[in-house]
Protein backbone atom coordinates (compact mmCIF):
# COMPACT_ATOMS: atom_id res chain seq x y z
CA UNK A 1 0.00 0.00 0.00
CA UNK A 2 2.75 2.20 0.85
CA UNK A 3 3.95 2.43 -2.97
CA UNK A 4 0.50 3.09 -4.25
CA UNK A 5 0.14 5.84 -2.04
CA UNK A 6 3.66 7.25 -2.57
CA UNK A 7 2.78 7.23 -6.69
CA UNK A 8 -0.38 8.63 -5.82
CA UNK A 9 0.82 11.58 -3.65
CA UNK A 10 3.63 12.43 -5.76
CA UNK A 11 1.60 12.45 -9.07
CA UNK A 12 -0.69 15.26 -7.34
CA UNK A 13 2.11 16.97 -6.09
CA UNK A 14 3.55 16.95 -9.80
CA UNK A 15 -0.05 18.24 -10.75
CA UNK A 16 -0.25 20.72 -8.82
CA UNK A 17 3.13 22.13 -9.23
CA UNK A 18 4.37 22.38 -6.45
CA UNK A 19 7.25 19.16 -6.70
CA UNK A 20 10.69 20.49 -7.17
CA UNK A 21 12.12 20.55 -4.40
CA UNK A 22 15.51 22.79 -5.89
CA UNK A 23 12.37 25.53 -5.66
CA UNK A 24 11.62 25.28 -1.97
CA UNK A 25 8.24 22.52 -2.70
CA UNK A 26 8.17 19.08 -2.30
CA UNK A 27 10.35 16.22 -3.29
CA UNK A 28 10.43 12.77 -3.59
CA UNK A 29 12.25 12.43 -0.40
CA UNK A 30 9.88 14.29 1.54
CA UNK A 31 6.89 12.91 0.09
CA UNK A 32 8.42 9.72 0.48
CA UNK A 33 8.71 9.94 4.65
CA UNK A 34 5.06 12.05 4.63
CA UNK A 35 3.43 9.05 3.38
CA UNK A 36 5.56 6.40 5.37
CA UNK A 37 4.48 8.29 8.45
CA UNK A 38 0.81 7.72 7.03
CA UNK A 39 1.02 3.72 6.56
CA UNK A 40 3.14 3.71 10.02
CA UNK A 41 -0.34 4.98 11.82
CA UNK A 42 -2.35 3.09 9.85
CA UNK A 43 -0.67 0.07 8.70
CA UNK A 44 -4.01 -1.73 7.76
CA UNK A 45 -5.55 0.69 5.97
CA UNK A 46 -6.69 0.99 1.85
CA UNK A 47 -5.25 3.31 -0.46
CA UNK A 48 -8.13 5.45 -0.46
CA UNK A 49 -8.27 5.53 3.18
CA UNK A 50 -4.33 6.56 3.42
CA UNK A 51 -4.77 9.24 1.15
CA UNK A 52 -7.94 10.70 2.83
CA UNK A 53 -5.57 10.34 6.49
CA UNK A 54 -2.69 12.11 4.22
CA UNK A 55 -4.73 15.36 3.48
CA UNK A 56 -6.27 15.31 6.33
CA UNK A 57 -3.18 15.26 8.83
CA UNK A 58 -1.20 17.41 6.82
CA UNK A 59 -4.24 19.81 6.32
CA UNK A 60 -4.28 20.30 10.42
CA UNK A 61 -0.57 19.86 11.04
CA UNK A 62 1.09 21.82 13.01
CA UNK A 63 4.34 23.37 11.48
CA UNK A 64 7.61 23.36 12.19
CA UNK A 65 6.79 20.46 13.99
CA UNK A 66 8.68 17.96 12.55
CA UNK A 67 7.67 14.52 10.89
CA UNK A 68 9.91 12.27 12.64
CA UNK A 69 9.68 8.40 11.33
CA UNK A 70 11.44 7.17 14.33
CA UNK A 71 12.99 8.52 17.38
CA UNK A 72 16.23 10.36 16.50
CA UNK A 73 19.44 8.49 18.50
CA UNK A 74 22.90 9.94 18.16
CA UNK A 75 24.89 7.06 17.72
CA UNK A 76 27.98 9.23 16.74
CA UNK A 77 29.64 12.17 18.18
CA UNK A 78 31.53 13.59 14.88
CA UNK A 79 28.47 13.98 13.25
CA UNK A 80 25.58 16.34 13.93
CA UNK A 81 22.66 15.14 14.13
CA UNK A 82 19.16 17.19 13.19
CA UNK A 83 17.63 18.42 16.86
CA UNK A 84 14.90 21.09 17.47
CA UNK A 85 17.41 23.84 17.38
CA UNK A 86 17.19 23.97 13.57
CA UNK A 87 13.80 25.38 14.20
CA UNK A 88 15.19 28.83 15.44
CA UNK A 89 17.20 31.46 13.02
CA UNK A 90 20.72 31.87 12.89
CA UNK A 91 22.73 34.11 11.23
CA UNK A 92 22.98 31.58 8.11
CA UNK A 93 19.76 30.14 8.13
CA UNK A 94 16.04 31.28 8.30
CA UNK A 95 15.46 28.36 10.44
CA UNK A 96 13.24 25.21 9.18
CA UNK A 97 9.77 25.74 7.97
CA UNK A 98 8.60 22.63 7.66
CA UNK A 99 10.86 19.92 9.05
CA UNK A 100 10.82 16.09 7.40
CA UNK A 101 13.71 14.71 9.19
CA UNK A 102 15.55 11.47 7.61
CA UNK A 103 15.58 8.44 9.41
CA UNK A 104 19.19 7.46 8.73
CA UNK A 105 22.27 8.84 10.92
CA UNK A 106 22.63 11.48 10.64
CA UNK A 107 19.18 12.67 10.53
CA UNK A 108 18.44 15.82 8.80
CA UNK A 109 15.89 18.19 7.64
CA UNK A 110 14.70 17.00 3.73
CA UNK A 111 12.24 20.04 3.15
CA UNK A 112 15.69 22.39 4.52
CA UNK A 113 14.76 24.31 1.23
CA UNK A 114 10.89 25.00 2.13
CA UNK A 115 10.45 28.84 2.91
CA UNK A 116 7.71 30.73 4.57
CA UNK A 117 6.20 31.22 0.65
CA UNK A 118 6.60 27.49 -0.58
CA UNK A 119 5.08 26.51 2.68
CA UNK A 120 1.66 28.64 2.56
CA UNK A 121 1.52 27.36 -0.88
CA UNK A 122 2.38 23.51 -0.12
CA UNK A 123 -0.55 24.19 2.69
CA UNK A 124 -2.85 25.56 0.37
CA UNK A 125 -2.61 22.85 -2.09
CA UNK A 126 -2.69 20.41 0.91
CA UNK A 127 -5.80 22.20 1.97
CA UNK A 128 -7.30 22.03 -1.19
CA UNK A 129 -6.63 18.18 -1.70
CA UNK A 130 -8.32 17.63 1.88
CA UNK A 131 -11.41 19.40 0.66
CA UNK A 132 -11.21 17.26 -2.46
CA UNK A 133 -11.46 14.31 -0.62
CA UNK A 134 -14.30 15.50 1.59
CA UNK A 135 -15.82 15.99 -1.05
CA UNK A 136 -15.52 13.22 -2.76
CA UNK A 137 -16.15 10.98 0.52
CA UNK A 138 -19.45 12.73 0.65
CA UNK A 139 -20.62 12.13 -3.12
CA UNK A 140 -20.56 15.51 -4.12
CA UNK A 141 -20.48 16.19 -7.85
CA UNK A 142 -16.33 17.85 -8.44
CA UNK A 143 -16.19 20.05 -11.78
CA UNK A 144 -13.39 18.80 -13.55
CA UNK A 145 -12.01 22.62 -13.56
CA UNK A 146 -11.24 22.21 -9.66
CA UNK A 147 -9.18 18.70 -10.18
CA UNK A 148 -6.46 20.51 -12.92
Amino acid sequence: MFTNLLRVVKQWAKARQIYSNIFGYLSGTILLIMSAKICLLYPNGNLLFLLRQFFLIYSIWHWPIPVILDSLVNSNNILQNWNLKNLLPSEYHDGDKMPVITSLFPNQNAAYNVNNHTLNIIKVEINRGNFFMISVANGQKIEIAFIN
